[in-house]
């Protein structure tokens, strides 16, 4: 090991900058939570756009990530390579909060398929904008000169803070909205309010950012030739594509159960109201569990945590499924 691999072996971050980044997550985290919780019925029960064409509308900003991400990953390796930061791409992103505003904010006159139009384009805006902050975001630990278990520990605490940022949108945004008696003018409230708090959340962390980056700033050059032939060389390695498939498989899942959540309390209980309560019995706990998954993977190796975790969360969704006959 070379004297400076140790050094970043010894290097403990310090609680402020890291603070400052985890806090980034919190605007992210409303991103996340509430179009996946809310936008659904809120264009079928508020805007009165057919299912068929809800989904639809929120399926295309979906496959027009596919297409965009790739690229804002191929920007984000430029200005590293460029600059030596990705300040910039950071904030552009930070543009979102406006994207996520206007996508609960429209014209009175507006509903069907005109609606649906309204709340496509915001979505693929408010996407490119949330990859726009989150990939350079997300690379930052990559950037710094820090060890292997000290990179879990920045990510550990990112996650708590991003946890944070679900339960608190997932449980504001239903109440902000009405709750049990959610109108046009309660969804353009909730935008409103949950835009500012993502906007100063954003901006705290890209300052958390700059500081880490003054603390444990990585001077070697970039590895690798970044942009499309990396993303190109990783698509081409068996281990990344099971990885990104496993992500794949999570991130529907989890998708599909805050989806169902206001409907489930509806239709299946009766009150709308129930969304928060819902959201809270999802989320709420990750907070208490992510400090063990930490603790897990320090001990057992990152790899049998992760599946560890996805047999426990494929064991949750087996209750779910079969609750209901059993008499639960």
């Amino acid at each position: 090991m070379t004297g400076l691999d140790q050094r970043s072996d010894a290097l403990t971050l310090p609680r402020g900058p890291l603070a400052g980044f985890a806090t980034g997550s919190l605007g992210m985290g409303v991103w996340v939570t509430v179009p996946g919780l809310l936008l659904l019925y809120f264009l079928t029960d508020v805007l009165a756009v057919a299912p068929w064409l809800a989904g639809l509308t929120l399926l295309l900003p979906k496959i027009a990530d596919v297409l965009l991400h790739p690229w804002i990953g191929h920007l984000c390796d430029v200005e590293q390579a460029r600059r030596g930061h990705r300040r910039r791409l950071l904030l552009a992103g930070c543009a979102l909060p406006l994207a996520f505003a206007a996508l609960f904010a429209v014209p009175g006159g507006l509903t069907g398929a005109a609606a649906a139009g309204w709340v496509a384009v915001f979505f693929v805006a408010g996407n490119l904008l949330f990859a726009a902050y989150q990939v350079p975001y997300l690379a930052t630990p990559a950037d710094l000169r820090i060890g292997y278990h000290e990179r879990t520990r920045l990510m550990a605490f990112r996650m708590v803070v991003l946890t944070l940022g679900i339960l608190v949108s997932g449980l504001l945004a239903p109440l902000l909205a009405g709750g049990d008696d959610a109108t046009r003018d309660g969804y353009l409230l909730m935008g409103v309010v949950l835009a500012a708090g993502m906007l100063a959340a954003m901006l705290v962390g890209v300052a958390g950012i700059g500081r880490l980056r003054r603390t444990a700033a990585d001077t070697a050059p970039p590895h690798g030739p970044g942009g499309w032939r990396a993303l190109a060389a990783s698509l081409r390695d068996r281990q990344f594509r099971w990885l990104v498939g496993a992500y794949l498989a999570m991130s529907t899942t989890t998708h599909l159960v805050l989806a169902g959540v206001p409907y489930y309390a509806e239709y299946e209980l009766g009150r709308p109201g129930l969304t928060t309560v819902l959201v809270a019995a999802f989320v709420a706990p990750a907070l208490l569990v992510t400090p063990v998954w930490l603790a897990v993977a320090r001990r057992i190796g990152k790899q049998r945590a992760l599946l560890a975790a996805q047999a426990a969360f494929a064991a949750g969704s087996l209750v779910l499924a079969i609750g209901r006959p059993a008499g639960l």
